[in-house]
């Protein structure tokens, strides 16, 4: 049996709760709840269950959670750069898109995965968040364009043109609002 120390087993009880059983309920509420069901219900949420256990695991999934989104808006914005005219001049926008597909994707994915994990943690903390919802908000639009318009114009014959500064000004704007959401919600 896992001896929970050092835990505020309130807190934990009630995200899962909210997460997986119900969406509405205070503390008031559920602090009539037996103990013995309490710690059920922690053992229930897998993955709050191995966060618990194994007090390396969250911070070690951020760490992969925003290197991965490094590597993933680095190879944007060399993209954008070079969109723009900035570094990278002797290979061409189309050139660096079709160079850097892997790193990008490989990235996102990442992000997607480690992100959940660090969502099933604390959902309430994070859904009920008006910081975190506009960062997801910034991220599905900057995927959605970095996937349609970014891509069509920095694969386009002529990406020298107003459209190409454009697109690359649009696109940095919405992965500086992601990347500040995510430093705002950390210190919210």
């Amino acid at each position: 049996m896992v001896q929970y120390v050092a835990l505020n087993v309130d807190y934990a009880t009630r995200r899962i709760l909210s997460s997986e059983i119900l969406f509405s309920l205070d503390s008031a509420t559920f602090r009539v709840l037996p103990n013995r069901l309490r710690k059920m219900l922690i053992q229930t949420n897998v993955v709050l269950q191995a966060m618990i256990e194994k007090q390396w695991l969250f911070p070690a999934t951020e760490c992969v959670h925003i290197v991965s989104f490094a590597l993933s808006v680095g190879t944007i914005t060399l993209v954008d750069f070079s969109l723009l005219g900035i570094g990278l001049q002797r290979k061409a926008a189309s050139q660096l898109v079709r160079s850097t597909d892997l790193w990008t994707l490989s990235g996102f994915v990442l992000i997607v995965f480690s992100g959940l994990l660090l969502f099933a943690s604390d959902p309430d903390h994070y859904y009920l968040s008006s910081v975190f919802q506009f960062k997801i908000a910034c991220l599905v639009l900057a995927v959605i364009f970095n996937y349609t318009i970014h891509r069509k114009v920095a694969l386009s014959a002529d990406a020298s043109g107003m459209a190409s500064k454009m697109a690359a000004g649009v696109s940095l704007v919405l992965w500086v609002a992601v990347i500040f959401g995510g430093l705002f919600f950390s210190f919210a």
